[in-house]
This record gives C-alpha cells, sequence and structure tokens, in this order.
C-alpha cells in the first residue's frame, strides 16, 4: 500500500511492503516494514504565523539536511527494513486438553502442630494443597490453624492435543500434596494422593479424596478434563458429572458408615459419675475420631466415616479397630473400651 504521512513541516510518502516474519509453533513473531522504491521526505521550515507555525520553504534541499535523509531513507529500503514486535497478536487457533481443578476443602487432617492454651495443649496445622501433573506444578494458599480447612482456589492446566496423546500411553496422573507449613523449621508431609486423568476425559469428578501415607485426613476436589480449542471458554463437548469415587476405580475399597450412639459407658470422672466420651477407629494405618460428648454415659454422635484403602490390603485382613476414650484437655485420653 502507498503510505503518506503529513504533519506541520513534514511531508512522507512511499511504496509499502509488509512481511509477517519469525513464525514458529503457529505464532506470529514479528512484522517486517520496508519500502519497494526510495520514499521521499521534505521538511519545511516552521514559521509563526497568526497563532501558530506553519512551514515555509523546503529545508530538504539544503546539502547537509540532505546527506542524513538519503541515508535514513535509504535505511527504510528492503536490504534495511525495520522489524516491528508483534507479540500482542494473538496465535491462531489450537485444540489443546484442558484439565480444570478446584481444591473445596479438607477435613479431619492430620495435627502437626501443638501449641498450650488456657484450656490445655491444642493440636493443629497451617495446611495447603500442591498439585502436579507431568510437570507442571500449583498450589493452593495456606490456611492458618485449621484441620478443616476451606480453600475454594481454581487451577488450570494446558496441555497440547499432540503431546496429551503421546503421553496416553502411560498413566496420566494427578499428583496431590497436602503439607504443613512452618515458618522457622522444614514444611511437615500431611498425606498425598494420585488420580488417573485419562479416565477422565470429557467429564467432570466431584467429591471426597482420602488421602495416603496419613493418619487421616481427605480432599474435596472437583476435577474436569475435556477438549478446548484456544480463543474459547467452553469446552468443545457437553462434560458428564460423575462422583469422585468412580474415579478411583476397581483397585480400592470404600468403606462407609455411621457412628450413632453408645449406651451404659463405664463413668471416669468420680466427682461427676460421667465421662466425655469420644470414639475412634481404626483401620490399616488410617484413624478417625469424633467428637467428645461432656458428661454422658450413653452419647449420642451420629457422625458419618469412610475409609478407602487397596484392595489387596482390604482382602488380606479386613478388620476394624474401635476405641472408645474419655478425652482429657490435660494430658493423655483415658481409655474405657476397645473391641474389632
Amino acid at each position: 500500500p502507498d503510505l503518506k504521512i503529513q504533519a506541520k513541516g513534514l511531508d512522507f510518502s512511499g511504496k509499502l511492503i509488509l512481511q509477517l516474519v519469525d513464525i514458529t509453533d503457529g505464532a506470529i513473531g514479528g512484522l517486517r516494514i520496508s519500502f519497494a522504491e526510495l520514499p521521499t521526505l521534505t521538511i519545511g521550515k516552521l514559521v509563526p504565523l497568526g497563532m501558530g507555525l506553519v512551514p515555509f520553504g523546503n529545508l530538504s534541499k539544503l546539502d547537509f539536511i540532505k546527506t542524513t535523509i538519503d541515508n535514513i531513507l535509504l535505511d527504510l529500503m528492503v536490504k534495511k527494513s525495520i522489524d516491528v514486535d508483534m507479540k500482542a497478536v494473538p496465535p491462531p487457533a489450537q485444540k489443546q486438553i484442558r484439565v480444570d481443578v478446584q481444591v473445596h476443602s479438607g477435613s479431619h487432617l492430620t495435627a502437626k502442630d501443638s501449641r498450650m492454651s488456657l484450656r490445655g495443649r491444642k493440636y493443629s496445622s497451617d495446611p495447603f494443597v500442591s498439585l502436579a501433573i507431568r510437570g507442571q506444578s500449583r498450589k493452593t494458599k495456606v490456611v492458618k490453624n485449621s484441620l478443616n480447612p476451606q480453600w475454594g482456589d481454581a487451577f488450570t492446566f494446558l496441555f497440547k492435543e499432540e503431546t496429551w496423546e503421546k503421553m496416553a500411553s502411560r498413566p496420566i496422573q494427578l499428583l496431590m500434596k497436602v503439607t504443613d507449613e512452618d515458618t522457622l523449621m522444614k514444611d511437615d508431609p500431611m498425606g498425598d494422593a494420585n488420580i488417573e486423568l485419562r479416565k477422565l476425559m470429557g467429564k467432570a469428578a466431584e467429591g471426597w479424596v482420602d488421602l495416603n501415607n496419613a493418619r487421616s485426613g481427605r480432599i474435596r476436589l472437583t476435577v474436569k478434563v475435556f477438549k478446548y480449542q484456544t480463543g474459547t471458554k467452553a469446552p468443545l463437548d457437553e462434560l458428564e458429572a460423575i462422583d469422585m469415587m468412580d474415579v478411583l476405580g476397581d483397585d480400592v475399597v470404600t468403606i462407609k458408615g455411621t457412628i450413632q450412639s453408645a449406651k451404659n459407658l463405664k463413668a471416669m470422672n468420680r466427682m461427676s459419675g460421667n465421662s466425655d466420651p469420644i470414639v475412634k477407629l481404626r483401620f490399616h494405618g488410617k484413624e478417625k475420631e469424633t467428637r467428645s460428648v461432656t458428661n454422658q454415659l450413653n452419647p449420642v454422635y451420629n457422625e458419618d466415616f469412610y475409609f478407602v484403602v487397596p484392595k489387596d490390603v482390604f482382602d488380606n485382613q479386613p478388620v476394624m479397630e474401635v476405641k472408645v476414650s474419655d478425652f482429657e484437655r490435660i494430658g493423655l485420653n483415658k481409655p474405657m473400651g476397645k473391641g474389632s
């Protein structure tokens, strides 16, 4: 196209050439500007007239100015062109695999910290969740002094479709770690879990994930895996909503139940003739504990519990331990009985 620029004291014109350069991975790297013919540049002397300045005469014909102008114009020719950064130009639309993960909350996490209070020693943690998929990692915020934290943090992982297909020959797992943040010492691990993502393609799974390598604890997640095209916000296909338990597959056994109540427990407090009973379940290294019920020998709990263990572990020893203790604010709880 023809280019003409006019301003006070300046008249510039020429035949412009535009070239896209450095095209790699579908992204435009730059724009090259040059001229097919030697352009012209006229500079006039500005003189006052009325309330402003107007060009008068042609200073471009002066030898010392003409030489400078000629050098500038030669630099604008094809051999010495101008390259303009075009990073702001969006790349062409591409099909990608998108993994959206929202970390909602945690429940009954393991206490890693202790401190004294007016009511005795208090146990808690400062948990955060780390997520990783094949070299990409994300991390939630830290929730202070909580064993039942609320996060609500959402993250996105993007993969090129051809990269995902190459990875799919092996398991593609979402690796999740829960950690207690320590200011002065090394952070403490609180448990971990892995979720296989290939079976989640086109689905949105939500629910609780039981932590491995932990006495107790689980994390509530929403995980979506879908095909996605850059430049759009929605999945290419409608997602199927499923329960997170369905994702864990046939390799695990899930045990669900409710601790309802107890009757005629032993009185551990001689003065009141009552107890503050608490129930603890233990199954293959994992523990679930109820709240304590104050001054009761016939406590009512109605608290749900569940364990998720590998199927081969369950088959070898399907036995659950039950312990009842009298809760003590200071010191160790007093045993009241046990069974299996």
